[in-house]
C-alpha cells in the first residue's frame, strides 16, 4: 500500500512540475535601466509616422514587467 501511495505522489509531484515549466515565462528585460537606454523610437502603420519616446523611465518600468511565455510570429503574416 505504501508503495502504491509513494509512486502516486512521485507522479503527481511531475505532472505539478511539467505544468510549471509549461506555463512559467521569461522576463528578458527583468534587470534593464534606464542608464542601458541611449534612445527609443516607436514606427506606427498604417499612419507611417515615427515617434520617439521621450520618458525613459516609464518605458522601462514596462519592460521589467514584460513576460515572454511562447514565440509568436502571427505579427508577420496579414491580410488586405
Amino acid at each position: 500500500m505504501t508503495k502504491k501511495v509513494f509512486i502516486a505522489i512521485i507522479g503527481c509531484l511531475i505532472v505539478i512540475g511539467t505544468v510549471v515549466i509549461a506555463f512559467s515565462g521569461q522576463k528578458p528585460y527583468k534587470d534593464l535601466e534606464a542608464s542601458d537606454i541611449v534612445s527609443a523610437t516607436v514606427f506606427l502603420a498604417p499612419p507611417n509616422k515615427t515617434v520617439k519616446i521621450t520618458e525613459i523611465k516609464d518605458l522601462v518600468e514596462y519592460l521589467n514587467e514584460v513576460v515572454i511565455y511562447n514565440k509568436d510570429n502571427s505579427y508577420s503574416e496579414y491580410c488586405g
